[in-house]
């Protein structure tokens, strides 16, 4: 896998007096990969959108993309609604999760009262993930650990299970 920058995108999000909201995203070179200059970018951006519009500016994130031109063909029986979903406890008491696409059927518990639903968490592969989950990674002298949204800290997984999820599917190729 090679993965390069493709852009950066900053989406603002504007509500109107019923409460609808919408967007709109202006892209930038794939040369800005500090955050901070791309918060800079976006709160120079924000008053200036907001002064054009009668809609309350409510907030903007900031998305920094990256892609693989060269990806391998998916599995012919792959299928992005069939979620591996891991239940996740934080630091602060909170619940978290993530859903992985199409997850991996020889990645899940073969025996019991929920085969085929249970994710195996003694898989090395599976491990890998909850380890990288749990305890972060390193990068220089830096341990990144991933967190909710309030920013609580990832201390462990409470349940692990494949779910069907709706999707955007491809113009309805499956199912």
């Amino acid at each position: 896998m090679a993965y390069a920058w493709k852009s950066l995108v900053v989406n603002f999000t504007f509500v109107d007096d019923d409460g609808a909201s919408s967007t709109v995203g202006v892209h930038f070179p794939a040369d800005i990969e500090d955050y901070a200059e791309a918060k800079a970018l976006a709160d120079d951006l924000a008053p200036l959108l907001a002064a054009i519009s009668t809609a309350a500016l409510t907030g903007y994130n900031i998305n920094l993309s990256v892609v693989d031109d060269s990806y391998p063909e998916p599995d012919a029986y792959s299928d992005v609604e069939d979620k591996g979903v891991f239940l996740l406890q934080t630091a602060g008491g909170f619940r978290s999760s993530i859903a992985v696409p199409s997850i991996d059927e020889t990645k899940l518990v073969a025996t019991g009262a929920r085969t085929g639903i249970d994710i195996d968490l003694t898989d090395a592969d599976i491990d890998a993930v909850v380890d990288w989950l749990v305890d972060g990674h390193l990068i220089g002298a830096i341990t990144y650990e991933p967190s909710d949204y309030r920013g609580s800290d990832i201390v462990g997984v409470v349940d692990a299970y494949k779910q069907n999820r709706a999707s955007f599917k491809s113009r309805g190729r499956k199912g």
